[in-house]
């Protein structure tokens, strides 16, 4: 298994990239950004 983590700064462009290397893998691309704030609506503790 291969992971690849991405960063960089607000508005850089991260989740486009890990986007089009997620198709070009054909794999599987999380957006922790999507995770945090389903977190947050369910209104749940993050650490």
């Amino acid at each position: 298994m291969e992971i690849i983590g991405i960063t960089g700064n607000s508005g850089a462009g991260k989740s486009l990239v890990a986007s089009k290397i997620a198709k070009m893998k054909n794999a599987e691309y999380i957006d922790s950004d999507k995770l945090v704030k389903a977190m947050r609506k369910k209104r749940r503790r993050i650490l």
